[in-house]
This record gives structure tokens, sequence and C-alpha cells, in this order.
């Protein structure tokens, strides 16, 4: 049948989408497929809505981003290189295991960097978090109310919906 994707080296609208939707499509499978990414998606939500709750400078809310879509793509290059193996190498070898071991690690190196750094930008506002969380509940109370909505359909649908086999 072949690769549909092949042989599309010109650049047009129709391309764009197309490569748009591709991109999108392997986050959808990304979040049935992989528990972990589901977890990431999550702290990652509610980071960054602490981060709006919060008085954070903008360039501190940029480098919580940052590190937020590092941890992301980690998590999503470590998938597509365990899945790439498995196509390639489908029995056992145990260098694919460390291989996988070693990708896995990136994500843990990642994650930890973006916990240190979040611990940097809120935790001295952790410590006296009714002080600091006071004002934007009352300047942006609808605010709250839909981020919250938002977060608990989040966390009930990364875990209610179950993780599928490809």
């Amino acid at each position: 049948m072949g690769n549909p994707r092949a042989g599309r080296s010109q650049i047009s609208s129709e391309t764009l989408i197309t490569s748009f939707h591709y991109a999108w499509l392997g986050l959808r499978i990304c979040w049935l497929t992989q528990r972990n990414f589901r977890i990431h998606v999550c702290l990652a939500w509610g980071v960054l809505g602490l981060s709006c709750l919060l008085p954070v400078s903008t360039t501190k809310v940029l480098v919580i981003f940052l590190v937020v879509a590092l941890v992301l793509l980690a998590e999503l290059f470590n998938t597509a290189l365990e899945w790439l193996l498995d196509c390639l190498i489908p029995e056992y070898s145990p260098l694919v295991g460390h291989i996988k071991d070693v990708a896995a690690a990136g994500v843990l190196v990642t994650a930890l960097a973006a916990a240190v750094v979040g611990l940097g930008v809120f935790g001295p506002l952790l410590l006296d978090l009714p002080v600091h969380l006071r004002p934007s509940l009352a300047a942006y109370p609808w605010f709250v109310g839909v981020y919250g909505l938002a977060t608990l359909l989040l966390v009930v649908a990364s875990f209610l919906i179950p993780v599928q086999e490809l």
C-alpha cells in the first residue's frame, strides 16, 4: 500500500494542514496509550494554572512553560523510540532493554530538572500561599471555577480512559 506521507517535498497549505493533523494524531495516540504522558499532562496543567494564580513574573512563567514542554517532549521521544525499537527488534534483546532504560532516564532527568525549576519559582510563594493566592481569587473568581472544573475533568478523564495497547 505504501506510505501516504512519502514523496511530499512541496509545501502547500494542504500539506501543512495534513502535518498538523498527524501531529495532533500523535498527541492523541500518546494520550491514549501512555499512562506517564497523562500524568505529565495533568501535572503540567496544574503547574501552569498555579502560575496564573500566583504573582509570578512573565519571565518565570515562560521558563515554567519551557520546562513543561521539555518534559512532554522527552516523554514523546521516549515513547517513539520504544515503539521504533519494538518494530525493528521484536524479540527480546538486553541491548534494546538498556536503550529503553536510558531513554526513560532522559525523561526522569528532564522531569527532575523541571521539579527543581518549579520549586525555585513556586517554593517561596507556596510557603505563604494564603497571602499570595487571596488577591487572585478575589480578582478572578470565574477563572478559579472554570479552571477547577477543567482540572477535575482532565484528571477524571486521565484515570477513567483505559490505557490502550497498540
